[in-house]
């Protein structure tokens, strides 16, 4: 069963990356229009090797600068020298769960401006949410879209200017 995950996830990646670049060639060969995009910094914290790599290069085929951790105590130790601007953080880690996690981090003072956006491939997870968990700014369920998350990240970062987390979460519901 493994195996045809990391099948699908492989295919899956293939095509967006094809996508990614013929956008990349299409907007290059464009004389007429120059996008501009922001480049980020972006940890994503996820147990499954197969898909936090997945997540990485898609990232970095946009331009944006990835670290992936594979368990909490790595992405403590990693996430006050990086200061990420992005933060994507599965729910289901083993040892200290994702919500654990990301209360540490949002502590962190270093880490006041960090979008935290929570993964899960667990659908019923984002619905059973807790009202007042105001650790992350965001709940998605895999498989996740890259673009839309990128997309979501943008929109959530002007609520970070000077609010504490708590309030930048409450906003974004």
């Amino acid at each position: 069963m493994r195996s045809l995950q990391g099948q699908a996830a492989r295919r899956w990646y293939a095509t967006c990356v094809a996508r990614a670049k013929v956008a990349s060639l299409q907007t290059q060969n464009d004389g007429q229009q120059v996008v501009e995009s922001v480049k980020r910094r972006v940890i994503i914290v996820e147990d499954d090797h197969d898909y936090a790599s997945l997540l990485s290069r898609m990232l970095q085929a946009r331009g944006h600068e990835t670290r992936t951790a594979l368990d909490a105590l790595d992405a403590t130790l990693m996430a006050a020298d990086f200061r990420p601007e992005l933060a994507i953080i599965d729910l289901g880690l083993p040892g200290m769960d994702g919500i654990e996690l990301a209360t540490w981090l949002c502590a962190h003072p270093k880490l006041k401006q960090t979008v935290f956006i929570a993964i899960t491939g667990n659908p019923t997870v984002t619905l059973a949410r807790p009202k007042g968990d105001a650790r992350f700014h965001a709940y998605l369920t895999k498989p996740i879209d890259i673009d839309a998350l990128l997309e979501l990240s943008e929109q959530l970062r002007p609520t970070l200017a000077g609010s504490p987390p708590s309030a930048a979460a409450a906003a974004s519901r």
